[in-house]
């Protein structure tokens, strides 16, 4: 069985690289929830990517939001500790890098195009489920928060696996 297992891993090179990701992933998610308990706001601007678009400073939006957390919130930046607990025990399995189709269009993109095509493919993590978006990029084994929209569509039970 142990042979039949490790003949798995080694011929999946994708399952391999999610599955070396995870930890990383596993403690990202686990600093950001201590963070966001302790209200250290230092703490997390180090966890979430400074990013300005022509309108608004994300990152402070970002941060904002995740220490008023509001579960009935959509769209971009919509944050409740629920939902991250919930990310966090269900589906940081769905947490992946980045897919060549998806890297294509999005460092293409007018909003993200010009920061994400500085990256690597390999450097780069996203969510795409259940119109749960996050976008993480990672920088010396380190993770940070982009962007992320919907998280509290988490909450609905049904999605859970």
């Amino acid at each position: 069985m142990r042979q039949f297992i490790l003949l798995i891993l080694t011929a999946s090179p994708t399952l391999s690289m999610a599955q070396e990701g995870m930890p990383i992933v596993h403690e990202f998610f686990l600093a950001l929830k201590q963070a966001i308990h302790q209200q250290d706001t230092a703490r997390l601007q180090q966890l979430v990517f400074p990013f300005k678009d022509d309108v608004e400073d994300m990152q402070m939006g970002i941060i904002e939001n995740m220490l008023h957390g509001d579960p009935q919130q959509r769209g971009d930046g919509a944050f409740s500790t629920y939902a991250l607990d919930t990310l966090i025990a269900h589906h940081l399995t769905e947490v992946k890098p980045i897919p060549n189709g998806l890297y294509t269009q999005l460092s293409g993109d007018r909003f993200f195009g010009p920061l994400l095509s500085g990256y690597k493919q390999q450097y780069i993590w996203v969510m795409d489920f259940h119109d749960v978006h996050i976008i993480l990029l990672e920088k010396r084994s380190r993770l940070q928060l982009l962007f992320w929209e919907n998280l509290n569509n988490l909450l609905n039970p049904g999605l859970r696996r």
